[in-house]
């Protein structure tokens, strides 16, 4: 909500789903007022944001999920040699139809599934993507316990370096298409 209120844009990128939430009334609430257009997310829909810059929806791809989480819309972005996989809070069933369909997944950075949660990152997933670093978005001392410790473990055994919202604050990663750069709001 607040980003659609907050920046100027001309269209929203979201997956086709229905919720029944304040929050998510509220989002359409706001996307009617902008007069944004929508589009739905889906596997092989590309943003065409600079001809340096490949970004492209690997998920959802189901229309009927049992956990709302595997509607969320994965975003790869791949900047010349470098690339990003924003996965949102899909679970395993999202990542299994993921790497059926046969999509690079393979990428420099990886935004951690559902806040760390034993529901997603499984371990074919992980270890297909083969990230350098890969990024919790969490909240300090949460209800749920996430991160789950059995996903820190395996982005650990898998030589992966972690960076926490929680723990770090804020975490900026830059490309220059080669290399990538993490700043850190705290250390």
């Amino acid at each position: 909500v607040e980003i659609v209120k907050e920046f100027p844009l001309d269209k929203i990128y979201m997956p086709k789903v229905v919720h029944t939430s304040k929050t998510y009334e509220d989002l359409l609430v706001n996307i009617k007022n902008a007069d944004l257009k929508v589009i739905a997310a889906k596997p092989g829909l590309t943003i065409d944001l600079d001809p340096g810059l490949k970004a492209e929806f690997l998920s959802p791809a189901g229309s009927s999920y049992d956990s709302l989480n595997n509607y969320s819309a994965v975003l790869k972005l791949t900047y010349k040699e470098t690339s990003f996989l924003f996965t949102g809070d899909a679970e395993t069933e999202a990542e299994e139809e993921m790497l059926a369909s046969g999509a690079d997944l393979a990428s420099t950075v990886l935004k951690v599934g559902h806040h760390g949660s034993n529901t997603s990152t499984s371990p074919l997933f992980l270890n297909t993507i083969n990230p350098e670093v890969a990024v919790i978005s969490v909240g300090a001392d949460n209800s749920y316990g996430h991160p789950h410790g059995e996903v820190i473990d395996r982005l650990q055994q898998a030589g992966v370096s972690v960076f926490r919202t929680d723990l770090h604050g804020t975490v900026v990663i830059t490309s220059d298409g080669r290399e990538i750069a993490v700043l850190t709001e705290k250390q």
